[in-house]
């Protein structure tokens, strides 16, 4: 447990991110020892960590541009892309993670508006 720390650390804060993902963050096995997630969440609250930083909106019909930018390396920050409908905005996700292959998007968040859960994303 003491040594998991510095590295969710690290990742919530965007700190060395090449180290997390080589040691990676598949931790769904947490989900069976619920004394262990509830003893790490609590460690992790106490770090008052900053939301994470947003550095460019698009909107949809822009959703090209954005996937550029986020490839290119240019930005800093989280890229998200507006939608209107949050049945369009579960629709992007999964066809995002079907052309990928599950590859993940962690600086690409996809915005619904507010009080619309769209299936799945928060």
């Amino acid at each position: 447990m003491q040594s998991l720390l510095p590295l969710l650390a690290a990742a919530a804060t965007g700190r060395d991110q090449h180290a997390w993902r080589q040691q990676g963050s598949n931790f769904i096995w947490l989900y069976d020892r619920l004394d262990l997630l509830a003893e790490l969440y609590d460690k992790l609250d106490g770090l008052n960590l900053r939301p994470p930083w947003v550095g460019k909106v698009f909107e949809f019909k822009d959703m090209p541009a954005a996937l550029s930018y986020l490839q290119s390396g240019r930005g800093a920050g989280k890229v998200v892309v507006t939608v209107q409908h949050a049945d369009s905005a579960a629709s992007i996700a999964a066809a995002m993670v079907q052309q990928q292959e599950g590859h993940c998007w962690p600086h690409l968040w996809v915005s619904v508006p507010a009080g619309k859960a769209a299936n799945g994303i928060m």
